[in-house]
């Protein structure tokens, strides 16, 4: 009787612990990157390609399961957009601080430029869930942001 209700405690342990975790979404990114530019950018934008984006960041293409990543088109706007995915959870850390830094000079190049323009770099966003980065400089990141969580949850 002993040994069913050590087994029993530990069958339920188990069933708890995977009940805890939660399985990731996985989403394709160049999809995400169509729904918001359909429904939230109204200026002109521009993708930049694999090399200029990991010459960018100073990620090695080995590190990136898949990305997107979108800029305004005029350098009247700050407009950007990152959509990544790593290949390993422990890189997202790492890729947060870079688009942190990126942030930052995207807030500073229109210091005393264009003050409407630095107002939305200044609140932009960079979160993560599971394996993927996002950074959002967009008048409408809430929404993006809100957009991006739904995916992935749903």
């Amino acid at each position: 009787m002993r040994v069913f209700k050590k087994v029993l405690l530990v069958l339920c342990i188990c069933m708890l612990a995977a009940c805890g975790k939660e399985e990731q979404k996985d989403i394709q990114l160049t999809d995400a990157m169509s729904y918001i530019e359909n429904n939230y950018i109204d200026t002109f934008t521009t993708e930049v390609n694999d090399s200029d984006f990991y010459t960018m960041f100073e990620l090695d293409p080995s590190q990136i399961k898949q990305q997107v990543y979108y800029q305004a088109f005029l350098d009247v706007k700050c407009d950007e957009i990152a959509l990544i995915q790593v290949s390993d959870e422990d890189l997202v850390e790492q890729v947060k601080t870079v688009l942190q830094t990126r942030l930052e000079a995207i807030t500073n190049e229109f210091d005393g430029y264009i003050e409407a323009q630095k107002n939305i770099a200044s609140q932009g966003i960079i979160f993560s869930r599971g394996t993927y980065v996002f950074m959002i400089v967009h008048e409408d990141a809430v929404a993006i942001q809100d957009y991006l969580i739904h995916e992935l949850e749903n």
